[in-house]
């Protein structure tokens, strides 16, 4: 079975290295996605521990095993 992106859901989201660094995150980062474009794009609303609201928009599904550096969401393991 595939997973199909839809509102309320938790992904985990890798950001961009110099976000990372910038910002002193660490991974992954939960979000809920906001919206569904399509079934590898989403906007995202980050789950930060404090008061900081974090989105980001148009985020793309990357498989897990790629190393592209700029931003992706990927669906958390089942444990």
């Amino acid at each position: 079975m595939t997973q199909k992106p839809a509102i309320g859901r938790i992904v985990h989201y890798f950001p961009r290295t110099e976000e990372l660094h910038a910002n002193n995150l660490t991974l992954p980062i939960a979000a809920v996605i906001t919206a569904v474009w399509s079934e590898q794009r989403v906007n995202l609303k980050l789950i930060m521990d404090g008061p900081e609201d974090r989105w980001r928009t148009s985020v793309s599904l990357l498989p897990a095993e790629s190393e592209d550096p700029a931003g992706f969401w990927v669906w958390p393991p089942r444990v």
